[in-house]
């Protein structure tokens, strides 16, 4: 129960900001309706609520594997987070219709490095090479 209460806490406390490769490049003004879209590779910022974290009995460790901050358009992204690459291995399907998300098809995107959490009692969450996969019975 402690272990998913502090689960639940990262999960809130952490902040994320991600960009992908997009499999169609079209305009959202000309997306038709009832189409899948698919993300894979890119990268993802995490910023830790590091207050709250203390206040739940956790630290955050070193992070494994950091990336340098994006660039778009010639500036860098000075939000601050820490950032990871997002493996390409795995991609994440999603429906899109008008250009809106509807819901998550099915897949997943894995992190390359990230953090250990320390927790009070001396154990720790392990979250390096984390994967966000949609959950089965939520899938389109």
């Amino acid at each position: 129960m402690k272990r998913l209460m502090i689960c639940m806490g990262v999960a809130l406390a952490c902040v994320t900001s991600a960009s992908a490769v997009f499999a169609e490049r079209a305009p959202i003004w000309s997306a038709r309706a009832g189409q899948t879209w698919s993300a894979w590779g890119g990268t993802i910022g995490i910023h830790w609520n590091a207050d709250l974290l203390a206040n739940l009995g956790a630290s955050i460790g070193q992070p494994a594997k950091t990336i340098t901050a994006p660039v778009t358009g010639g500036h860098a992204d000075f939000r601050p987070h820490t950032w990871f690459g997002v493996r390409q291995s795995g991609g994440l399907d999603f429906a899109v219709s008008n250009g809106t998300l509807r819901g998550f098809n099915g897949g997943s995107l894995t992190m390359d490095g990230g953090f250990v959490l320390n927790l009070r009692d001396g154990s720790t969450i392990d979250l390096r090479n984390a994967v966000l996969r949609t959950r089965a019975d939520l899938a389109r």
